[in-house]
């Protein structure tokens, strides 16, 4: 087993254990709650960290072991991390101190047992930028199709997404790299980022726009 996936599981393991015995906050059992009443799409925020809850009702006669499915969805990321930086080919020595890091920052690290919108916008986000360096880097609409669904389920966690699309476009410009973007392909983006995002959007569609 090479060091990535000792520290993965290992971290993994201590996220556990705290997400175990660490008492829910208030705003894990606002959420929690909406879990017991599954809806398209809430007033404060999307329906994701609701749906990752529901994932994990199975695990209520253990209290707060509630919260694995989100725990575990999330750590996944990593792998995420861990390819971005493959496809950048930057090295293996790099990433192990970028993963030390990663592991600190309150919502990869420690901190990611508590769940949050926030927390499947974290495994979202770098995910669509995979497949946004996937498609400077090569021809293939397969990429745009998933940047698309990447950027829908984004949307369902957090709204904040949109800031990744403000950012993806200020790249391309200071970087002079439109030229690298297959506009034949960017309706696949569109139509799927459009579709993934559609219970939000039919929800608050049959609530006025609350």
């Amino acid at each position: 087993m090479n060091f990535f996936f000792q520290i993965f599981w290992l971290s993994l393991l201590v996220k556990l254990v705290i997400g175990y015995f660490l008492p829910l906050l208030p705003d894990e059992a606002y959420y929690w709650i909406w879990s017991h009443n599954l809806q398209l799409s809430y007033y404060d925020h999307p329906p994701m960290i609701a749906w990752l809850f529901r994932l994990g009702h199975f695990l209520e006669p253990y209290g707060h072991a509630v919260r694995f499915p989100g725990i575990i969805f999330l750590h996944f990321s990593l792998f995420t991390w861990r390819e971005i930086f493959n496809q950048l080919k930057i090295s293996e020595q790099a990433f192990c101190r970028f993963l030390f890091l990663i592991l600190l920052v309150p919502y990869l690290g420690i901190g990611s047992v508590i769940l949050t919108p926030d927390l499947p916008l974290m495994f979202f986000w770098p995910l669509s930028l995979l497949f946004f360096i996937r498609i400077t880097q090569n021809e293939k609409w397969s990429d745009y199709a998933l940047l698309g669904m990447s950027l829908g389920l984004g949307f369902l966690s957090k709204y904040h997404i949109v800031l990744f699309l403000i950012c993806a476009v200020v790249y391309l410009s200071l970087e002079s790299k439109w030229s690298t973007i297959k506009w034949k392909y960017v309706g696949f983006t569109f139509i799927l980022g459009l579709v993934f995002s559609l219970p939000v959007i039919a929800w608050n569609a049959s609530n006025d726009f609350q």
